[in-house]
């Protein structure tokens, strides 16, 4: 299920773009994560409200945004001239 619609306008060197946020599920309990080397390193599962802490704060908020989508069901749509952003 789509969670965000983001599009960042006039974003340098990137300039304009569109990113998509989904849905993909949870994984069980038991579940066994195997990283490929030459694609991850590390993996670590962070709580919505510790994001900033990972990533820069327009990342964290889409992310953040993302999770508030999983819980009411809404799917956001906001840009990087967004006032929220």
């Amino acid at each position: 299920r789509l969670l965000v619609i983001f599009h960042g306008l006039q974003m340098g060197i990137r300039g304009d773009s569109t990113s998509y946020i989904y849905d993909a599920g949870v994984l069980p309990d038991d579940a066994v994560i195997t990283l490929q080397e030459e694609e991850l390193t590390a993996y670590e599962w962070v709580a919505p409200e510790d994001l900033g802490n990972y990533f820069d704060q327009g990342q964290a908020y889409r992310l953040q945004q993302a999770f508030r989508a999983l819980q009411t069901g809404a799917v956001y749509e906001f840009s990087s001239d967004s006032p929220a952003r």
